[in-house]
């Protein structure tokens, strides 16, 4: 009883925090903003090793167990990051009739330099690696290794992000980009 209070607390705390950050984006220089994002998560328990590149507001982070966000992570909008899953009760209350009601929980590292798209969610007890792609809409579970680009459900390995750099480096006269529409323009990131 005592730990779904605190979960509810925390929730609530949570919400009314990301209203409050969400009401101060448009108003904060970019780097001064990510320094008060990066403080609200680790009030949350959540590890902030390094500056991430982006976590999206509406990203959303079960503090059950450890989570480790290291520099240069992108985190999109929509992500959930589980550290705990209780369907292993329900299975084991289905199989033998009882179960000791203890869930799976697992900590979640997620390395330098990775990119999780849009509404994935991480299982609890991943560890996602240096240099990954984690394609929009992903279930990851377990260990990626460094430097994978995964996509499905669940995330399987479809590349390298060596390879996708490879490809987007070709000379740009020799490809026709078609945006999606006139309002949409390349950014640069020098």
């Amino acid at each position: 009883m005592q730990l779904q209070l605190v979960h509810v607390l925390n929730r609530l705390f949570d919400i009314l925090l990301k209203r409050g950050l969400l009401l101060l984006r448009p108003i904060l220089p970019a780097a001064r903003f990510r320094q008060l994002q990066c403080r609200f998560y680790s009030h949350m328990g959540i590890r902030i090793n390094g500056t991430p590149r982006f976590i999206g507001l509406t990203a959303r982070f079960d503090t059950s167990a450890i989570i480790e966000i290291q520099a240069g992570v992108t985190i999109s909008e929509g992500v959930i990051v589980l550290t705990h899953d209780y369907s292993i009760v329900n299975a084991q209350i289905s199989a033998t009739g009882s179960s000791p009601g203890l869930p799976f929980v697992g900590d979640v590292i997620i390395c330098r330099n990775s990119f999780v798209g849009l509404n994935s969610i991480i299982m609890p007890g991943t560890h996602i690696g240096v240099n990954v792609i984690v394609a929009a809409g992903s279930v990851v579970t377990g260990i990626i290794k460094d430097g994978l680009v995964v996509a499905g459900v669940p995330a399987r390995p479809i590349g390298t992000t060596a390879q996708l750099a490879e490809r987007s480096l070709l000379p740009v006269a020799n490809k026709r980009i078609r945006l999606p529409n006139r309002n949409a323009h390349f950014v640069s990131l020098g």
